[in-house]
């Protein structure tokens, strides 16, 4: 199984989605709080903060329009799609790809961290219910869920191994993703110790 399971799982989960995202454009109008960000097919999966983040990575801090700041959204994310954006000269598709990758690499060490703590058979379980749950869509939106899960999951599963270099380097990057993930180093601490009394 491993990591080709948990990919064809992955693939089959995306292609559902992507289906209902194209069913949903051809049949539903943009309306109040929808916006065109980005190409037609890319374009649901980039709504709300989506905006703000590939305003960012093409603009910088700026302030919309709106008059909203967007100082309160970290750095780490929107400079991925920049980079990328840049190199495939498309931000709107640059931040999908980044999203996707990073939920299959969480659906991956959750499958990892699962079979460690509870066996093989609890893993599939989890991952189908992970990637099939009704709010995953949020991992393949233009959001930092997927890279957040997909870092704090990997750091966990490193750390459960006693990886401690690896877990640490993971958690380091947290806190430019996500304020919240400076609480990570707590539960490394705290991990830590449980092993090493």
């Amino acid at each position: 199984y491993k990591f080709r399971g948990v990919a064809k799982l992955f693939l089959v989960n995306r292609f559902f989605l992507l289906a209902v995202s194209l069913i949903a454009l051809s049949v539903l109008p943009l309306g109040a709080g929808f916006k065109i960000n980005t190409a037609s097919f890319i374009n649901p999966w980039s709504q709300w903060d989506g905006e703000a983040y590939l305003t960012i990575a093409e603009r910088g801090y700026v302030t919309l329009a709106d008059g909203r700041s967007l100082y309160n959204f970290l750095p780490l994310y929107p400079a991925l799609i920049r980079t990328a954006g840049l190199l495939i000269n498309d931000f709107g598709l640059a931040a999908l790809l980044i999203s996707n990758a990073f939920a299959l690499i969480a659906s991956y060490f959750l499958f990892l961290l699962t079979k460690h703590e509870f066996g093989e058979a609890v893993a599939k379980k989890t991952i189908v219910l992970l990637l099939f749950f009704p709010t995953a869509f949020f991992f393949s939106a233009v959001y930092t869920e997927s890279m957040f899960l997909a870092l704090t999951v990997a750091s966990f599963y490193y750390a459960r191994r006693g990886h401690w270099v690896k877990a640490s380097i993971l958690t380091w990057f947290l806190p430019f993703i996500r304020i919240v993930g400076l609480l990570m180093w707590v539960v490394l601490v705290v991990e830590y110790l449980s092993q090493n009394p």
